[in-house]
């Protein structure tokens, strides 16, 4: 599965292997299957290639930052980091406001060392699906106690761009098409506080071959007991083949079996 551009190519004749096609910043684009992916496939590591896909947010499954702001939650601790993307973000904020030469607050992390261990890694091949991209590697893998993983490619400022994944949005969100790209068609499960029931129809929608897991984590509490335990038996399920879309929500139902 790769992601293309639809405008490069004469739209009333898709070629054959199209799997969706989706609009991004105004901009068509359709998910293929194709031979060249069936390649890099079969050359991707086996200990790798059978286990379903976790793409992890940060903000809001890892992170809670929505908890109240003056009352850290229990079991988290403080950090304040100064990253090159939020430097340069600031920047151009205090810019934009008239203060260009005022100091950059560092950012406000809570988090929980105990997370990553608590994660059933063994189980997936965990991938970030983050906007902090590479520096979620550098400046947050240890804070949580995660080991370094891979990142799915997402465009630099497509969140700002795109605000279709704001509460009640009726698209599909922004990430999901490059998300898509990178299982190429395997099982995965997506934690993130903005997945919501847009994304469901989307994939039920698109046929998308694989089972599916879209946990939308609280982004007050973070990655609760609850969403631990809903990925465990998703992983476990998978092999079964008795899974195909489970959607994780308030108020948490537990997820149901294909029929």
């Amino acid at each position: 599965m790769r992601l293309e551009n639809w405008a490069d190519t004469d739209p009333a004749t898709p070629p054959s292997g199209v799997c969706a096609t989706f609009t991004h910043d105004h901009r068509p684009y359709r998910l293929t299957l194709d031979e060249r992916h069936h390649a890099a496939s079969a050359r991707m590591d086996p200990a790798v290639a059978d286990l379903p896909v976790l793409f992890l947010d940060a903000d809001g499954p890892l992170i809670p930052f929505a908890a109240k702001p003056h009352r850290r939650p229990e079991g988290f601790t403080t950090h304040r980091l100064l990253t090159p993307r939020w430097t340069r973000a600031e920047q151009e904020r205090l810019s934009r406001t008239g203060r260009p030469h005022a100091r950059v607050k560092p950012l406000r992390v809570w988090a929980d060392p105990t997370l990553g261990p608590r994660l059933p890694l063994g189980h997936y091949q965990a991938v970030w699906a983050t906007t902090w991209r590479e520096e979620a590697n550098e400046y947050l893998a240890d804070l949580f106690g995660l080991p370094r993983l891979p990142s799915a490619t997402l465009p630099e400022h497509a969140d700002t761009r795109d605000r279709l994944h704001r509460p009640g949005r009726t698209k599909p969100h922004w990430k999901l098409p490059y998300l898509l790209d990178y299982a190429q068609g395997r099982p995965f499960a997506w934690v993130d506080d903005e997945a919501n029931d847009a994304d469901a129809a989307y994939l039920e929608r698109i046929g998308y071959p694989a089972p599916t897991l879209l946990l939308t984590a609280d982004p007050r509490t973070g990655i609760t007991a609850r969403d631990l335990d809903a990925l465990a038996r998703f992983a476990h399920a998978c092999p079964r083949g008795d899974v195909h879309l489970w959607r994780i929500s308030a108020p948490w139902p537990d997820p149901p079996a294909r029929s």
